[in-house]
């Protein structure tokens, strides 16, 4: 499993050039001994985290090394480089110190993707228990069906079965069929996303090719050498967002396919209890008041057994989903407060303004990623609510608010977060036209005003997956 980190690919880059210029500089400052001393410290300081983001970015655990996974490792590293930012922050240039601010910016914004992927990767679970939940309200629903077949005419009774049955085979058939159609979808995708991290792997290694080549070089040799890593890098990370539009694309097929695909099955389940019945109705003459009997019992005993799974699942849901993801995103929103403290704080330095001014964007491109996330999960989440809320009044009409409510709790939820959502789009794309018009040529895709162009594209994507999860 390869390990992503392509929110440090060109600031790692920079980083490195502005090490190798500033310590020249500043050593070049007569009668300032001590500020030359500083900076210099800063600079090794500054390398030394350097190496342990890039020993994290390598993707595999070192041997000897007691971590018990890469993303463990991976973690581990990042949280060491997070702490010796800290204490770096305040010390040495001006440009020294807003490097370590923004390497801090993305340690933190990476730890808060990590959290928002594995409350994505607890939805993956939950969706499965969403399945299981469903499969028994079916046997509910069939228990139920039970105590209404022992309470009516047989002959109306088997009309009536024969005409459910014509209907749910018929929707099933559909639903079998979307399902599949999106399910080719999903595999293409997953094609797509290989190629993507192929091609940004190869980018990744020329980058590193260039900066290793580069401490070889002098002058103005070594300079243009890194600035095409810088190039190569910026190149990677526009893949990188390529495969997080990818990811979500494919999110969203796959929580379409759970749903077709459990509709589906829950009706051909349907169908075949409904043919039986339909059996038993003609062998039957007459039933007892304890067969009907036993049939309450039993639809009682599987209703308690059901309504305790589905508090469980509702639960599970609010606190390892949607309140982790919301976390997440608000982390990132705060960093993103700092990163605008950050430019402030740069001012004109080496041009560091739309280095930054692109940093927030693309911070505010993550956020809207966890927004689409967070809305297709709980679209997925709200339809499987509402098809249970609808399903329920007949085997528990007295539990048909509830259900209801609950389901419409997650509706209000979802539109809080598209609204939310929508703000930060439009305001993005603002700076992002703004970064456009004053960020270079959009001829070179390593240029500003390109990364920003195609960070519009994402939130363009991101937008239309918001608006088709909307419950």
């Amino acid at each position: 499993m390869m390990i992503r980190l392509s929110r440090f690919s060109s600031l790692f880059a920079s980083t490195t050039i502005a090490l190798s210029l500033g310590v020249g500089s500043s050593l070049m400052l007569v009668g300032c001994n001590n500020q030359a001393a500083q900076q210099a410290a800063a600079n090794n300081q500054l390398a030394e985290i350097l190496e342990i983001i890039r020993v994290a970015e390598q993707g595999f655990v070192p041997r000897g090394d007691e971590a018990e996974s890469i993303d463990q490792f991976r973690q581990q590293q990042l949280a060491i480089a997070a702490g010796k930012l800290e204490a770096l922050v305040s010390t040495g240039t001006i440009e020294q110190q807003v490097t370590a601010r923004r390497l801090l910016a993305d340690l933190r914004i990476s730890a808060a993707k990590d959290d928002a992927r594995q409350a994505t990767e607890q939805w993956a679970i939950l969706s499965n228990q969403s399945a299981t939940v469903v499969n028994q309200l079916g046997a509910v629903l069939q228990a139920a069906d039970r105590v209404s077949k022992l309470s009516v005419n047989e002959s109306v009774l088997i009309e009536k079965l024969t005409n459910n049955i014509d209907q749910i085979e018929q929707a099933s058939g559909v639903d079998m069929v979307d399902a599949e159609a999106i399910k080719d979808k999903i595999t293409e995708l997953a094609r797509k996303i290989t190629r993507v991290k192929e091609d940004r792997h190869n980018l990744i290694t020329r980058s590193q090719a260039q900066l290793d080549a580069a401490f070889a070089l002098d002058g103005e040799e070594r300079h243009q050498s890194q600035l095409e890593a810088i190039r190569l890098r910026r190149e990677a990370d526009v893949l990188s967002s390529e495969a997080d539009k990818i990811r979500a694309e494919a999110s969203m097929l796959e929580s379409q396919f759970k749903v077709l695909a459990s509709k589906a099955s829950i009706g051909e389940k349907h169908a075949e209890l409904l043919s039986r019945q339909v059996t038993e109705s003609r062998q039957r003459d007459t039933q007892t008041s304890a067969a009907r009997d036993e049939a309450v019992s039993q639809r009682d005993e599987l209703l308690a057994e059901f309504e305790k799974s589905y508090e469980i699942l509702v639960s599970q849901m609010q606190t390892q989903v949607i309140e982790p993801m919301q976390l997440a995103i608000d982390r990132i929103a705060t960093t993103e407060a700092s990163l605008n403290q950050i430019k402030s704080q740069a001012g004109n330095v080496r041009g560091l303004g739309s280095e930054i001014e692109l940093d927030i964007l693309r911070t505010r491109s993550d956020r809207a990623y966890l927004h689409a996330q967070q809305a297709i999960m709980l679209g997925s989440f709200g339809q499987t609510l509402r098809m249970i809320a609808q399903q329920v009044n007949t085997a528990a009409p007295n539990r048909a608010e509830f259900y209801q409510t609950t389901a419409r709790n997650i509706t209000q939820t979802q539109e809080q977060i598209i609204q939310s959502a929508a703000s930060l789009i439009s305001d993005a794309n603002t700076s992002g036209q703004n970064l456009i018009a004053s960020g270079g040529s959009l001829d070179d895709p390593g240029s500003i005003a390109a990364i920003a162009q195609a960070q519009l594209g994402y939130l363009a994507t991101y937008a239309q997956q918001i608006e088709k999860s909307a419950l």
